[in-house]
């Protein structure tokens, strides 16, 4: 059975040219149903899909004007695209057919080529568009599926990897007097394994829970956000003795929980991953047409360019457990945060000068000139800033 190139619905009150049209189509293998009305047409388009309408513009009663705007009610031109047939092709005619969101038009009589091009043209975007929808559907649902997997996995994983934990260190306890070296080795071996274990399915967890627990962007002083994540890098901030300096940051529209988490990431990297002396860190920000980009900067041991696209990438490491410890899905989760908020991520860094993690949020709405300067930002960041 030879599949139809697409469904027309041809609304035309001339018989001899709807009889045309439909001969002419039905070679190219389309199938096609005809209207002799407005009214008919309308009852068809709402009771079955087509792939497209030719329609008459001249007709009696209910013009073909009208029954345009009738079907652009309830019909995008993505959704039914509707190619008007226009005698004479007057441009009085066709700028009013296309201002009612008329796809196309066909000046009758038709050269039929031209037409054929035309009609293919429209049905071609029209499936192409029905196609890229279903592929976004299609990935939004896989992705909420696997975000709810790793969740649930995550969480139900919890708790016997405590009682494993508990259990060990137990053993360790009750029978520390019974155990030879090797024995209390073993055991503190598999302690740190499964502590290890815990704090992926924590970091898992954490990932996902970025697609899983979005709250409504509301308009939010980033540096109030920056505050909140240096506060609850406090202990690491002290001890380290940090030096965390700032530009003046803008209001934004954003998840408050997930830009705090993002600074917090990106701050406590820059700390962590340090040569000899004190770390140093500044956080800048540049306002441009469309968007702010905001600047993690640090003089820490600085990442290869060959490995530019690795840091990313969840559960990517560049070093081992023994050198910085971690996880490797921190960036990850930076990364997973700002396109959410439909921005971009990225770094620049040189080996053993620093690195610099840029990261773009969009504005929400116009800022007028230097509105979105906060107070003047106060001296350098010391220990408990």
């Amino acid at each position: 059975m030879t599949r139809h190139a697409g469904s027309i619905l041809v609304v035309d009150d001339d018989e001899i040219d709807r009889e045309i049209l439909e001969k002419r189509l039905s070679l190219h293998s389309f199938e096609v149903v005809e209207a002799v009305d407005g009214p008919e047409a309308l009852g068809l388009v709402a009771s079955r899909p087509f792939d497209l309408v030719l329609l008459d513009i001249m007709m009696p009663g209910m013009s073909g004007l009208e029954v345009l705007a009738e079907i652009r009610k309830t019909h995008t031109p993505l959704d039914l695209p509707v190619i008007v047939l226009i005698a004479g092709g007057e441009a009085t005619d066709i700028v009013a057919a296309l201002e009612l969101g008329a796809s196309d038009y066909i000046v009758k009589p038709p050269e039929f080529a031209v037409a054929l091009a035309r009609i293919r043209t429209q049905i071609s975007a029209k499936r192409a568009e029905e196609w890229r929808l279903r592929a976004r559907d299609e990935l939004a649902r896989s992705n909420r599926e696997l975000e709810q997997f790793a969740y649930v996995a995550s969480h139900d994983l919890q708790e016997p990897l405590r009682m494993v934990i508990s259990y060990l260190q137990l053993l360790e306890r009750r029978y520390a007097g019974q155990l030879d070296s090797s024995a209390r080795d073993f055991i503190g071996f598999a302690v740190d394994g499964a502590a290890r274990m815990q704090q992926l399915i924590r970091d898992l967890l954490e990932f996902s829970r970025v697609g899983t627990r979005q709250q409504p962007p509301v308009a939010t002083d980033s540096g109030q956000l920056l505050d909140a994540a240096l506060a609850n890098l406090a202990v690491t901030v002290r001890e380290k003795e940090a030096v965390v300096t700032r530009d003046r940051l803008p209001t934004i529209r954003v998840d408050p929980l997930q830009i705090t988490q993002l600074f917090q990431n990106l701050i406590g990297n820059a700390i962590k991953f340090q040569k000899a002396g004190k770390p140093e860190v500044h956080v800048g920000v540049t306002e441009r047409a469309r968007e702010f980009e905001f600047a993690v900067r640090d003089n820490g041991i600085g990442i290869d360019p060959s490995h530019f696209d690795r840091v990313f990438a969840i559960f990517q490491r560049l070093h081992t457990r023994a050198e910085y410890p971690g996880t490797g899905m921190g960036l990850s989760i930076c990364k997973k945060i700002v396109e959410r908020h439909g921005g971009r991520i990225w770094v620049e860094s040189e080996p053993g000068v620093g690195s610099c993690f840029r990261f773009t949020l969009p504005k929400a709405e116009p800022v007028e000139e230097e509105s979105w300067l906060g107070e003047p930002a106060e001296g350098p960041t010391r220990g408990l800033y």
